[in-house]
């Protein structure tokens, strides 16, 4: 009986510890499919992370490197009333739902986000395709080269 309390808990440890390898191996795949590239996989990542501590500077700046826009219209996103256009560029970034999610619970906002909005926002990030989003993100910044010639 005690050998086999001993490998419960030996194994209780090493799913643990295995657990450490999880990003690194969810980067691995993503790399290995050419899913996306080294940087862009790493950014992806890094993301997650910048929104758990809530560093909205880097997940702008990030949001805007995977999308290839000025960090300046990633933060008028975050910063703004409506979290259904941050589902835009979050989508052509590639990012995964749990990661868009923190971003939304987590945002400078007043009020934090309810969960029926929440939820809402969830059945349309997952009709959004990629390539509607990626659409939509170069028509912004088509529109922001016009505006400001038209300056």
């Amino acid at each position: 009986m005690t050998f086999l309390v001993i490998i419960i808990i030996l194994a209780f440890i090493f799913d643990y510890i295995n657990g450490f390898h999880d990003a690194a191996n969810s980067i691995a795949t993503i790399v290995s499919t050419k899913v996306l590239t080294p940087f862009q996989a790493v950014l992806w990542a890094a993301v997650f992370n910048f929104a758990e501590a809530r560093k909205f500077d880097e997940i702008a700046a990030a949001l805007a490197l995977l999308n290839d826009a000025p960090t300046e219209m990633m933060v008028r996103l975050l910063e703004g009333p409506r979290s259904d256009l941050l589902l835009i560029p979050c989508r052509s970034a590639r990012l995964n739902w749990p990661t868009v999610e923190t971003i939304l619970r987590n945002r400078p906002m007043s009020r934090p986000i309810n969960e029926k909005t929440l939820a809402l926002a969830q059945q349309d990030y997952r009709k959004l395709s990629m390539e509607t989003a990626q659409r939509t993100v170069r028509f912004w910044l088509l529109h922001n080269k016009i505006e400001k010639v038209g300056a």
